[in-house]
């Protein structure tokens, strides 16, 4: 399965969609890396297994190191929807759907 999804942030199979000049093929290294591995930078950060779950009482504040890391990141993000929107569109419903298939994959085992 991550494979295909995979295949899907990494290929354009859009037909319509507009070719851009990318001579220097940032766009699709970003789309070959999928995003350079930022979203699951940002999923392995602030929802990592350790995490506290939602309760009355209010999380811990997060170190000064991981809000810079995690502002850095969002920054990244925002610059490469500004870039080309729809490859974050994608990369990040690619992501999600991995992240899915893990879980009920996981659940299975279970």
């Amino acid at each position: 399965m991550y494979v295909e999804c995979s295949q899907l942030c990494c290929s354009s199979g859009d037909l319509f969609e507009k070719k851009l000049d990318d001579a220097t093929q940032l766009i699709s290294t970003l789309r070959a890396t999928q995003l350079v591995g930022i979203v699951s930078l940002l999923y392995g950060t602030l929802l990592h297994t350790d995490a506290p779950a939602r309760g009355d009482t209010p999380p811990p504040p997060l170190p000064a190191s991981t809000v810079a890391v995690v502002r850095s990141a969002f920054n990244m993000l925002n610059h490469i929807a500004r870039l080309y929107l729809p490859l974050l569109q994608v990369c990040c419903s690619v992501f999600v759907i991995e992240s899915y298939v893990a879980s009920v994959a996981l659940n299975v085992l279970v």
